[in-house]
């Protein structure tokens, strides 16, 4: 398994972002179920940015391996959507022009009709997505450019993030879904949350399922995002495991993000023995390919 990593990609809208996320996942183990322009329903990919940039305009992903669906709708304007999510091994009910195809009881919102793009101030954002070649696991963050007031922290994360459960080895959705936005440009912090960023299910298929907003990646010391570096002056990244609210003990180790000490600014690359193989964002980090974010 390996990270495909796109970095620096160029976004001036919403819609232009959203396209640029999904166009590129279906290069890397996703396929189209279908998508609308708004009015009418059809099986095969939007052509364009431009065709996501229409009230009610969708789009549905399937994960290939492992079945699970993403899809993501445009709301009121192209900063503003729903996304939700499928686990594998549930059949959806087929939509409409302007709903997507959905499963009544397993397909969730991780992003329900909310901002994800600014809106205001300096609206030109860059993508950096890391896809896996294999796995569903992808993250994609969006920053703000150039950097605003120094900070290379980002304003929208959209992450999934497929681990290997260390309490229920035949768990059938082992993974954390993340979408969050930060208009004052902190949504590196959210991961770290466990205040409805990032869901999973809890016992799915067993007695006792729940779908939970409650998950987060554990900090500790409270060194990640921490302004004070460590004695050693240099930069530390920390593996992380993801935990829930209503479970003792750890999901299971995170597959995308570490944790960052100290918070980087204005530094765009993580500089641990100069390789800038990850990419930081205010407290996490997340895979990079050896060049240096630009600003």
């Amino acid at each position: 398994m390996a990270n495909v990593i796109y970095r620096d990609v160029a976004c001036t809208n919403g819609h232009e972002a959203i396209y640029a996320i999904l166009s590129r996942l279906v290069l890397n183990g996703w396929t189209t179920v279908a998508s609308s322009d708004g009015t009418t329903r059809g099986t095969s990919a939007p052509g364009s940015a431009a065709a996501l940039n229409a009230s009610n305009a969708w789009w549905l992903l399937n994960h290939t391996a492992s079945g699970r669906k993403l899809g993501v709708q445009r709301k009121a304007d192209s900063n503003t959507w729903t996304i939700q999510v499928t686990p594998g091994g549930y059949a959806l009910t087929t939509g409409s022009g302007s709903a997507m195809d959905s499963h009544a009881t397993y397909t969730k919102p991780i992003c329900n009709n909310a901002q994800r793009y600014p809106s205001s101030a300096t609206t030109a954002t860059k993508l950096h997505l890391v896809v896996s070649d294999s796995a569903a696991s992808f993250c994609a963050v969006l920053r703000r450019t150039p950097f605003v007031g120094g900070s290379t922290d980002a304003c929208s994360i959209l992450s999934v993030d497929v681990f290997t459960d260390v309490q229920w080895s035949s768990n059938p959705d082992p993974c954390v879904y993340t979408s969050t936005y930060s208009d004052t440009n902190g949504a590196g912090a959210n991961p770290l949350s466990g205040s409805s960023f990032n869901y999973a299910w809890y016992r799915l298929g067993i007695a006792g399922e729940t779908w939970s907003g409650q998950c987060y990646l554990e900090n500790p010391g409270a060194a990640c995002g921490n302004a004070t570096s460590s004695p050693g002056g240099t930069d530390q990244l920390y593996e992380l495991r993801w935990c829930l609210n209503a479970l003792p003990g750890p999901l299971g180790k995170s597959t995308i993000y570490r944790g960052l000490q100290p918070y980087r600014t204005p530094i765009t690359g993580v500089d641990s023995g100069g390789t800038l193989t990850w990419a930081a964002f205010g407290g996490v980090a997340v895979p990079n390919d050896g060049v240096a974010l630009g600003s």
